[in-house]
């Protein structure tokens, strides 16, 4: 009796090391995790599960929302069952996946797919985004090729004029493929950082674009002092070409373009400010998203692609910085974009991020 009770009290205590590890592990697991027995009783639930569903249930009929017990119904009678659910303020997105286990149990697995079905719909919107957007200058170039090829034919006067229609399309879509492009590299590719000089960027970039001021008769001042930031000089150098291509395409003729460079505590700040007919209030919160436009007519007119600001704000962001934009209706608009002076001591490179 002794040796069959010390059997006994060693069975035991490796019974409980066993279910205080198991404990542990379903713990630390970011999915929830629930066992329903043959008698709807709930036998198990972890932290996780319990976070997710705002609660904790002692049985079936106490599961909330409705798909979970719908799956978990489906599960018992033999089937295993896949379920989406709504729950919470704000509301999360949850996959519900339950299978039957032993005789009439049901395993219930439960994933947070918040953060997924965002970035799924940000892909759908943008891929749907990006073929209209490309489907505009190509209907263009076909439509004035085919009228290009009828006037050579009929009347030979108006032939230049589509051809510089094509010419025209042709240099909108080969901008908006250079900005896809530019887009696409700056998500996914490895980003290698070192101590720059601020300042002789945006100085270099500012003198492309005396000529194109010049022809549109516009005044482009540049005033910059010594900074030095913590980045990416190529990456740097597309935002700012992207700002002050963006001030000189919404500037009047006769207007200002005005590039300051400076310290600002922590950061390195670029302003770029123009003279153009400004930003109302209602969109002032949306322009560095994707493809958004003030004007549809008029940025389209002007060779806008409506991924220029977007592109700013995205190598702002990776570099640990910020962007915003101030503007009066009538008055014009200036941009500021911050970029820190030093790095956090995390190495001197990002890996990529896969959207």
């Amino acid at each position: 009796l002794d040796k069959m009770s010390l059997d006994l009290d060693l069975r035991m205590s490796a019974a409980n090391e066993a279910r205080d590890e198991l404990r542990v592990v379903l713990g630390a697991l970011p999915v929830g995790v629930v066992v329903v027995e043959g008698d709807d009783e709930i036998t198990l639930a972890n932290e996780a599960a319990e976070s997710l569903l705002g609660s904790s249930a002692q049985s079936m009929a106490a599961l909330f929302p409705a798909p979970v017990r719908r799956a978990v119904e489906r599960a018992s009678q033999g089937s295993p069952a896949v379920e989406k659910a709504v729950v919470g303020s704000p509301a999360r997105s949850l996959a519900v996946t339950a299978t039957p286990i032993g005789d009439s149990g049901v395993l219930l697995l439960i994933q947070d797919t918040t953060e997924a079905d965002r970035v799924e719909a940000a892909r759908r919107d943008f891929v749907a985004s990006a073929s209209h957007e490309l489907k505009t200058p190509i209907a263009s170039i076909r439509a004035s090729a085919e009228a290009l090829e009828i006037a050579l034919e009929r009347d030979p006067d108006r032939a230049p004029a589509f051809a510089e229609m094509i010419s025209a399309s042709t240099i909108q879509l080969s901008r908006l493929v250079a900005d896809l492009l530019d887009l696409s590299r700056l998500e996914a590719s490895r980003m290698t950082f070192a101590t720059v000089d601020l300042s002789r960027i945006v100085t270099e970039v500012a003198a492309s674009f005396r000529t194109v001021c010049e022809r549109a008769d516009l005044t482009l001042t540049v005033e910059v002092e010594a900074v030095d930031v913590w980045g990416s000089e190529s990456d740097i150098a597309v935002a700012v070409r992207n700002l002050i291509d963006n001030a000189v395409r919404y500037s009047e003729t006769g207007g200002r373009v005005g590039i300051g460079v400076r310290n600002e505590g922590a950061w390195g700040v670029v302003e770029v400010e123009d003279s153009g007919e400004g930003i109302p209030a209602r969109a002032i919160s949306r322009v560095f998203e994707r493809f958004y436009r003030v004007d549809q007519a008029r940025s389209r007119s002007i060779g806008g692609t409506g991924l220029g600001l977007a592109i700013v704000k995205h190598v702002a962001e990776r570099h640990g910085g910020k962007v915003a934009v101030a503007s009066t209706l009538g008055s014009g608009s200036r941009f500021t974009m911050r970029i820190p002076h030093s790095h956090d001591g995390s190495g001197i490179s990002e890996e990529p991020r896969h959207r």
